[in-house]
């Protein structure tokens, strides 16, 4: 027999005040998917990345849009629900097993990113090292770092739900399933700390790539190799500086909601959670700034290029021009 929703749960479940948040993560859902397809042409044609890190970066891109269309699927029908059962609330929740599937594809695709931009920070120290070592960048450190991420999202549902009956019913298949409580509040309090540490390491990356860049000033086959990974590892450390910010206000805060849920009313509880939901925000950001970094610096290249060919000047002048456009580029 179908369980029915409380009043309390329908109001939840057709107020504007708890369904204005999913139409606006619908609309960054669908912004997300549009702004990749240019990402991903601007990664194949005009990249400014080692083929390592664009390896990462379709990847990231592909966990990313799972999530958003997973998202999109789930409050669409999700609202609709709410539209046609306004009046009948044994027939407005879903059951926990029909959500099985959306589930471990959302905490997949969640993990995958989490882990995905893990990977992008340890290219980056790969990279800082090869320089440091004067050797170069393999491709296969790409794939490897993406085959690590994609074992690790796969496996990361399965511990998450392991023994789970998926019993009971929920408003939608965005929420848990209740007996995973505390293995999910687990996994959100690991996010939160890779996270923290993932933004530390990435600010000490581009401090210890200025320090070679600056180091290699006379040496010019070093000092060009030094300048353009201090140009890709700003690009990709502020791609994912912006990624791990966002997901850690998730994990974070829905940590921090779900262990202090007594404090709200249930109304107050699900009204305000969808806004601390941060995951779209991270998922659109990844697009957005692959867009923006790759478009600055073929700009300030093209630049570059033009005041070379189109001024005429002494050998010293042209020295110092050369030097400040070392020191000033991106």
């Amino acid at each position: 027999m179908a369980e029915c929703a409380t009043p309390e749960t329908m109001q939840i479940m057709t107020s504007f005040a708890t369904n204005l948040p999913y139409a606006v993560h619908v609309i960054v859902c669908l912004a997300t998917v549009v702004l990749s397809i240019i990402a991903v042409r601007m990664l194949l044609y005009r990249s400014i990345f080692h083929d390592s890190t664009r390896i990462l970066f379709f990847v990231s891109l592909f966990y990313a849009n799972l999530h958003e269309l997973m998202q999109i699927y789930n409050e669409v029908t999700a609202f609709y629900r709410s539209m046609i059962y306004a009046d009948a609330p044994c027939k407005i929740l879903v059951t926990q097993e029909s959500c099985r599937l959306e589930n471990n594809l959302i905490v997949s695709s969640i993990a995958g990113m989490v882990f995905v931009e893990c990977a992008l920070t340890m290219d980056r120290i790969i990279a800082t090292y090869s320089l440091k070592k004067s050797v170069t960048m393999s491709s296969s450190s790409g794939f490897v770092l993406a085959l690590a991420a994609i074992i690790g999202s796969i496996l990361v549902p399965f511990i998450t739900f392991y023994g789970d009956p998926y019993t009971g019913y929920v408003q939608n298949c965005m929420l848990m399933p209740a007996q995973s409580k505390n293995r999910a509040n687990t996994l959100l309090f690991c996010y939160t700390i890779i996270n923290i540490v993932n933004i530390a390491l990435n600010s000490v990356i581009i401090y210890i790539n200025k320090r070679q860049d600056r180091g290699t000033r006379f040496k010019l086959k070093l000092r060009y190799q030094a300048r353009e990974t201090l140009i890709s590892t700003l690009a990709v450390c502020t791609i994912t500086t912006a990624q791990f910010i966002a997901l850690a206000i998730y994990s974070g805060g829905i940590l921090l909601m779900r262990t202090n849920q007594d404090h709200f009313t249930l109304f107050a509880y699900f009204a305000i959670i969808p806004w601390v939901y941060a995951v779209p925000y991270a998922a659109i950001s990844l697009p957005t700034l692959i867009i923006v970094c790759v478009s600055i610096t073929g700009k300030d290249r093209r630049r570059a290029i033009e005041v070379v060919q189109n001024t005429k000047e002494t050998q010293e002048g042209r020295m110092k021009s050369l030097n400040e456009m070392w020191n000033n580029s991106y």
